[in-house]
């Protein structure tokens, strides 16, 4: 009987420190609960909604969700084949919010991911600029059109050189209705006016108790 209850003991340090372990490894069983993890090791989060997942070639996954008006995005890897955490070689995009009721982004694996807050938009278009060029002379180096869907997100993955990827930025963004409407606009057109969704409140949040110090900057323009 005494042996039992040595047996028993044992089992329940052993459990015991086993879950300590996993804890303070921040390792889940699942790549979903990996992912909300570290949104909350990040100071924000859960998401409310997973937008979007894709593989990476190392192996590790990117989640893309949706957080109150912006999106999350985070990569996850398997570990020791049973757990799943964040990778701890890698930088985190983490939460980037919306500057407008229609928003998008490219992500580090170019893929271009974007949000819109708007109903009645069914499809949008996106010009992507270089950085290499000169401001007093930019010019859209692609345009892509993507139809939106019920929730209001549309992607695309990009086909920019992988050498110059961190190169290209979403500079304008075009909302339109099924009756191809133009309802919103912001950024720099191909017309070279610039936009300032003028009617829509920028959707901005902060996170972890900090806040992007540009964001009255680009408010204002």
């Amino acid at each position: 009987m005494k042996r039992i209850r040595q047996c028993i003991v044992f089992l329940l340090v052993l459990v015991l420190c086993g879950g300590l372990w996993i804890m303070s490894n921040r390792l889940y069983f699942s790549p979903e609960a990996a992912f909300h993890g570290a949104e909350r090791g990040l100071r924000y989060g859960p998401s409310e909604e997973i937008l979007l997942t894709y593989p990476r070639g190392d192996g590790s996954q990117i989640y893309v969700g949706k957080w109150k008006a912006g999106f999350s995005v985070i990569p996850v890897e398997p570990y020791l084949g049973l757990f799943w955490r964040m990778p701890t070689d890698v930088s985190v995009e983490g939460y980037h919010t919306m500057y407008g009721d229609l928003d998008a982004m490219l992500t580090k694996e170019k893929v271009l991911v974007g949000l819109s807050l708007l109903p009645e938009v069914t499809e949008v278009t996106c010009l992507f600029y270089s950085m290499e060029d000169e401001v007093e002379d930019l010019k859209p180096v692609e345009e892509i059109t993507l139809a939106v869907g019920e929730n209001g997100f549309f992607y695309e993955e990009m086909d920019f050189p992988q050498e110059r990827a961190d190169m290209f930025y979403v500079g304008y963004v075009e909302g339109r209705t099924s009756a191809g409407e133009v309802v919103y606009r912001k950024g720099l057109g191909k017309d070279g006016k610039d936009y300032d969704v003028e009617g829509h409140q920028p959707q901005v949040f902060s996170v972890g108790g900090w806040a992007d110090k540009n964001i009255k900057e680009r408010i204002a323009r």
